[in-house]
C-alpha cells in the first residue's frame, strides 16, 4: 500500500489517490516520521459530516421521575421558607411594638 505510493512516486512522480491511503475523519495514523497530505473534502455535505449525529442524553423514566420530584421539593421549600419569613417579620414586629 505505501510501498506502491513510494514506488510510483520514484517512477513517475505521481500517486494516484485511492481508498488504500486515504484517512477519513476521526482516524489517527501512528507509526510514521512524516506525511504528505492533500484535503480532498471536508465540507459539510460529506457523507461521514451528514451520517455523524449529537450522542442522545439517555435517561430512565425512573430518573426522569427522581428529577421532577427533586423540582418539587425543592419549589416546595422555598415556598415554606417564604411563608416562614412573612410570619417572622409578623411575629417581630408585634412583639417590638408591646
Amino acid at each position: 500500500m505505501i510501498s506502491e505510493a513510494i514506488a510510483n512516486q520514484k517512477n513517475n512522480g505521481v500517486i494516484n489517490g485511492s481508498i488504500s491511503n486515504t484517512l477519513l475523519r476521526g482516524c489517527t495514523l501512528r507509526d510514521t516520521d512524516w506525511v504528505y497530505g492533500v484535503v480532498m473534502y471536508v465540507g459539510n455535505e460529506t457523507k461521514i459530516f451528514k451520517n455523524s449525529k449529537p450522542t442522545a442524553r439517555k435517561v430512565s423514566a425512573l430518573m426522569l421521575l427522581m428529577n421532577k420530584m427533586l423540582y418539587s421539593v425543592f419549589a416546595f421549600q422555598l415556598c415554606i421558607i417564604f411563608i416562614y419569613a412573612s410570619i417572622s417579620s409578623n411575629w417581630t414586629r408585634d412583639n417590638l411594638q408591646s
